[in-house]
């Protein structure tokens, strides 16, 4: 197994993006990078694998694909396909997805993440859980910073308490 380090620097933006993988294509005309096997995309404390990527050195976005998993400290996100927005600081999970953060667990078919906002917009038949809460509705947006769950749209709540004797 061929192990290579691509750096990524990218012109006007402050941060380096690095992507590891077993195999690189680079194709000149269309300004992109392939990767495949073993792929490890590193930027600032972010981290997120895949089977197979693509940067796309004219629109800035790195995209991931097959059993895709981001980490930024303590959110994870699970799912098929990710683009990521290197100069919006953006991340784009398409799915299904499964994320966690703490206490607070979702699902859905898509999920955003701004990452300069620190918020996630769960679409797509979204659901998340709180300990043992659980919120449905059209979208949800969670938002890290302040642990604060809202919804957008028609939404339902299932409350549980826990019943001491």
């Amino acid at each position: 197994m061929i192990g290579l380090v691509y750096i990524v620097l990218i012109k006007g933006y402050a941060q380096e993006v690095q992507i590891n993988a077993d195999f690189f294509e680079l194709d000149g005309d269309k300004q992109e990078v392939n990767a495949s096997g073993n792929v490890t995309v590193y930027q600032k404390d972010a981290v997120i694998t895949g089977e197979r990527a693509r940067f796309d050195k004219e629109k800035n976005v790195i995209q991931l694909f097959g059993n895709v998993q981001f980490k930024k400290d303590k959110l994870i996100i699970h799912c098929s396909h990710i683009n990521a927005y290197t100069k919006k600081d953006l991340i784009e999970a398409i799915g299904p997805i499964k994320m966690s953060y703490l206490d607070v667990k979702g699902e859905a078919e898509k999920a955003t993440y701004n990452v300069k906002q620190n918020v996630i917009t769960l679409s797509g038949s979204p659901k998340a859980w709180q300990k043992t809460d659980e919120l449905s509705g059209e979208i949800i947006q969670i938002d890290l910073k302040y642990s604060k769950i809202t919804t957008k749209g028609q939404a339902k709540v299932k409350f549980s308490r826990e019943i001491q004797w």
